[in-house]
């Protein structure tokens, strides 16, 4: 059909439509927590993006800015993932003429309060796949990896601490969690233990 093939121009076209990309791949809008707004993905002329609005999105703010084309064909994939506190956004830009088909996805976590630069979550393989999958808390965002550039590798499960810049397995992650619960609870202990014995005068 005249003008979906790969680099052709029709007209006003979107880049999205002349690599053949049909409209309704992208939308999909998903709520912030307190339901004030919503995220999408469209096509405004550059290529698919990602927009922080209104429901209407007579008033949107863009997220990202890829710029699309048959050669550099990044793009925002679904689903978006808002943080707890709504000051974030999770999703992960896919490629699909990356030279290896395991550096094709990278999970990426996008400030929508400020609409600084989003960050590429580069650990825990360099270029490897990435993949996000749930927030745990407003700092800390739960993603799949691969550890090596195999097909037949299994992803596994890592937490990424954004205030830290580092992620650790998820198995690590959970025992750093559980250390920590222990030591507050001891200190807790400690604390009731001293105020009784000061209550009863020794």
């Amino acid at each position: 059909a005249k003008g979906k093939g790969l680099g052709r121009s029709s007209g006003h076209s979107t880049p999205s439509q002349r690599a053949g990309i049909p409209p309704e791949a992208f939308g999909s809008p998903v709520a912030s927590p307190d339901k004030s707004r919503w995220a999408w993905i469209a096509d405004v002329g550059e290529g698919p993006n990602i927009f922080v609005g209104s429901a209407n999105r007579k008033q949107k703010a863009q997220v990202t800015h890829y710029k699309f084309t048959p050669v550099n064909d990044l793009m925002p994939g679904l689903p978006l993932l808002w943080s707890p506190d709504g000051r974030r956004l999770a999703f992960y830009e896919y490629s699909h003429s990356a030279k290896n088909p395991t550096e094709s996805s990278h999970a990426v976590v996008a400030r929508v309060d400020t609409l600084g630069e989003p960050m590429l979550v580069k650990q825990p393989g360099g270029n490897l796949d990435t993949r996000p999958s749930q927030w745990l808390t407003p700092e800390t965002l739960r993603f799949k990896g691969l550890r090596e550039a195999s097909m037949q590798s299994s992803e596994d499960a890592f937490v990424m601490d954004l205030k830290a810049g580092m992620a650790r397995t998820e198995t690590d992650w959970l025992a750093v969690q559980a250390a920590a619960r222990i030591h507050e609870d001891s200190v807790a202990t400690a604390a009731r233990q001293a105020a009784a014995a000061k209550a009863s005068g020794k």
